[in-house]
């Protein structure tokens, strides 16, 4: 938190309870996207059908979440 790479979001319901995100896209990404299909990576010379795979959980995990958090701001 003291790098700003996470950030804390109070529950709006429970005083005593929080959220923590990953606060850098690039971070987000790469946890959401890359960690999953690293291995296949690797072993495919195209990557276009691994992207396809892929693009759900980006914009579910990565655009979504930083919409939001634009939105907040």
């Amino acid at each position: 938190m003291d790098c700003d790479l996470v950030r804390r979001q109070p529950d709006a319901f429970r005083d005593n309870q929080s959220t923590y995100e990953i606060a850098e896209p690039l971070i987000t990404f790469y946890h959401a996207v890359m960690r999953p299909i690293w291995s296949d990576l690797a072993h495919v010379r195209n990557p276009s059908p691994l992207w396809e795979r892929s693009q759900h959980r980006f914009t579910a995990n990565v655009l979504g979440p930083h919409f939001e958090q634009l939105c907040r701001h």
